[in-house]
């Protein structure tokens, strides 16, 4: 029984990642999700001013990282343990690829532009917490 609830899980997350890949919207829709989600820049060291943060992969890598992120927290509740040491281990792997991807992704405006200046940033999402009423 656990072996079936381990195959469906697993299941799931690969038929996600394919809907994803299968269904990715427009650049400008994917822009627009990105700016919803609302990630936040900050600089922590270099200039960020020199950087170009509509580049289509830039803005194609939030994205993946904002739907891995929704997927995760629908279902997290739902899982028992074992499950979400599964998931947990997955989605490291996913998130970790996604990051080496955006630590190698060259922003810069002028490509020609071959400063080795370094530049460091936190992007970190936004959470809304809802507030109980009393």
């Amino acid at each position: 029984m656990s072996y079936k609830k381990k195959t469906d899980m697993l299941e799931e997350i690969v038929n996600f990642q394919n809907e994803l890949l299968k269904n990715k919207p427009t650049d400008q829709i994917m822009f627009e999700q990105v700016r919803m989600m609302r990630y936040k820049i900050r600089p922590l060291q270099g200039d960020i001013s020199i950087l170009d943060f509509k580049n289509k992969k830039f803005i194609e890598i939030l994205w993946n990282l904002g739907k891995l992120d929704e997927f995760f927290n629908k279902r997290k509740n739902f899982l028992n343990n074992r499950q979400k040491e599964i998931f947990y281990s997955f989605f490291e792997g996913i998130y970790a690829r996604l990051q080496h991807q955006l630590n190698h992704l060259d922003l810069k405006f002028d490509q020609n532009d071959d400063s080795s200046s370094i530049i460091e940033m936190e992007i970190v999402r936004e959470i809304n917490r809802k507030r109980k009423l009393n």
